[in-house]
Formats: C-alpha cells, sequence, structure tokens
C-alpha cells in the first residue's frame, strides 16, 4: 500500500535583519537552517514539505528575500502558506519562480492537500470569509482523490490557552460545516499556536505543529515560553485515509528558554 510522506514546517518567524523574537536569542535563520538540515538528512531530496505560516516576524522585502535565499539552498518542495505575520502581495512576490510553490492545493497519491488562506492584513486572529469557504466547497466537489487533507495557519478548534484561543480561527464553524460533511476529509494541519496539538472532532484529526523556532507553553493564561527546541512534524498518509504522524523535536539548537 502506497504512503505519501509529507513534512509540516511552521512559523518560520524570520526578521527584517537576522535576529531573535521574544527575547529568546534563538536566531530565527540558524533554527530554521538547523530543522530544514535535519529533515533533509532524515527524509532525502524528494519530500514535500508543507510550510504553514508565519513564514516572517516583519513583514518586508528583506526578510522574504532572504527566506527565499535559504529555501533554495535545499533540493525540497515548500508550498507555502501566509499567517497573520506575512503580507500575503509580498509573500507572493518574492517566493513565485522558486522552489516554494504558492498553490491552493497539492496531488499526494490518493490524497489532496487543499491549502486555505486564514490571514486578515493588520490582525493576529484569522478568517477564511465567505470566499475562501466557497472556494473549499468547489475544491471538494472537484476532487477526484478519495482523501483529503486540509492545510491553514490559524487553529479552527481551542488548544485550552486563552489568550491564544483568542487569536483563533473566528469562521471556525463556517469551515467545519464543511469539512464534517465531506467523509473524505481526514484531518487539517495548522500551525500559529507554536505547540504541539493532537485532537479529534467529528473524525477528523486536527494537528497543530510546534514552530521552527520558539515554543510556547500549552494550557496558559497568558503568553508563556515552552523550553522546547524547534521542531516539524511528518506525516504518513495511507491509501485508506489512516493518517501516521509526530512531531520531531532538535536536540541540540540554540538555548534553552526559560518558560
Amino acid at each position: 500500500m502506497a504512503i505519501q510522506r509529507l513534512i509540516q514546517i511552521s512559523d518560520l518567524h524570520l526578521r527584517e535583519e537576522p535576529g531573535d523574537i521574544l527575547c529568546s536569542d534563538l536566531i530565527t535563520d540558524d533554527s530554521l537552517r538547523s530543522v530544514l538540515d535535519d529533515i533533509l538528512q532524515r527524509e532525502g531530496s524528494g519530500v514535500q514539505v508543507l510550510v504553514t505560516g508565519d513564514l516572517v516576524q516583519d513583514p518586508v522585502a528583506p526578510a522574504y528575500r532572504r527566506l527565499r535565499a535559504i529555501l533554495a539552498d535545499y533540493p525540497m518542495r515548500f508550498a507555502c502558506l501566509p499567517g497573520n505575520h506575512d503580507d500575503p502581495v509580498l509573500m507572493n512576490g518574492h517566493l513565485a519562480a522558486s522552489n516554494a510553490d504558492l498553490v491552493d492545493d497539492l496531488a499526494l497519491g490518493a490524497w489532496r492537500l487543499m491549502l486555505l488562506d486564514s490571514s486578515t492584513p493588520g490582525r493576529p486572529d484569522g478568517r477564511l470569509g465567505e470566499a475562501r469557504v466557497a472556494q473549499l466547497r468547489d475544491s471538494l466537489a472537484r476532487c477526484v482523490q478519495p482523501n483529503v487533507l486540509v492545510a491553514l495557519h490559524h487553529h479552527p478548534v481551542a488548544v485550552r490557552s486563552p489568550w491564544m484561543d483568542r487569536m483563533a480561527l473566528t469562521d471556525s464553524a463556517a469551515l467545519l460545516g464543511v469539512i464534517e460533511s465531506d467523509a473524505r476529509v481526514k484531518g487539517v494541519v495548522f500551525g500559529h499556536v507554536h505547540q504541539e496539538v493532537d485532537q479529534v472532532h467529528s473524525g477528523i484529526r486536527f494537528l497543530g505543529t510546534p514552530s521552527t523556532c520558539v515554543q510556547f507553553a500549552p494550557h496558559t493564561l497568558t503568553m508563556t515560553l515552552d523550553g522546547l527546541q524547534p521542531a516539524y512534524r511528518w506525516l504518513d498518509l495511507h491509501e485508506d485515509g489512516r493518517i501516521e504522524t509526530a512531531v520531531r523535536y532538535l536536540s541540540e539548537v540554540g538555548v534553552e528558554l526559560s518558560a
């Protein structure tokens, strides 16, 4: 039985000039390269990488140019979504015609990966809006694969951190209404939360992936940094609709962060 291996990275947070975020002393350029080095060593050059938003911390041209140069050093394909820190126009302009694909969906054997832009200019929370929900509905109607995985930046389910859940997908009910009515949708993957999430709702698996830089401690009232290392998620997508997955944390990148 054929298995499709997919790698998810998220929340890269590159600065206008190489630097850290949240006073962590972890240079986000360096942690991204360390994550990509590990992916290349373990998975090889043919693996598909999904990037679920917040590619930069500072949505300016120098950050996107440097990101493009970093990704170009690796022989993988990257399917990229914007997050709340991104400028989608700048992002698309600087990553076009590179190994970073800006697509709405992607065929992976018996699976269709559908990418949704949940970013809203000037806001930390997310929204799809009627047009993007309708686009998803139309994409599902045209889909010929028996299994579907949906990807977006913002979390459509609560992660039980009140401060973070105030920055969730605001129209999650509309998204859930579409995907829960189609049995082919087996999973939803997202970033934004800087922590590992694995929940099942209405038979659909919801998976949050940590950041390639700093992590947030789970189930906190206010933003609290976790001491966990940069990370990424691997997913094995089986023809029968099963998803096998785990998060890999890097053991020796950057500094220990205080919670």
